[in-house]
């Protein structure tokens, strides 16, 4: 028999393995942080805004923080 689940519940254990499988990697933090800086400076791109919106744990944000200036702000996302 299969034991159903909430979607809710399949996706916080997700992220938490998410988290632990992935983020706590040192390695694969600075790749990722690596790979961010590429993409801003193939495009040129030195200042102004960037919208992401996007589904996650909020740990790939914290890791960018130190190299990038990331406001996170409720009142920018309405309209």
């Amino acid at each position: 028999m299969v034991n159903k689940i909430s979607a809710t519940e399949f996706y916080d254990d997700l992220a938490a393995k998410y988290d632990d499988d992935w983020l706590n990697n040192s390695q694969y933090n600075v790749q990722l942080v690596n790979e961010a800086v590429k993409i801003f400076q193939r495009h040129d791109y030195r200042q102004g805004s960037i919208l992401d919106i996007a589904c996650g744990t909020g740990a790939i944000s914290e890791l960018l923080q130190g190299n990038f200036d990331i406001q996170v702000s409720i009142f920018l996302l309405r309209c």
